[in-house]
């Protein structure tokens, strides 16, 4: 994944965040190498 693709998505989204946004993480997130880390 790009960050900076989805960064732009996430920034420029105003309606329907959950449906572009999100999806969005999603379709880029290269899971096989992804990882991810939740801070509480």
């Amino acid at each position: 994944m790009i960050l900076d693709e989805w960064k732009r998505l996430y920034s420029n989204t105003k309606m329907n965040f959950g449906e572009v946004a999100i999806k969005g993480f999603w379709d880029m997130y290269d899971r096989p190498r992804g990882v991810l880390t939740v801070v509480l």
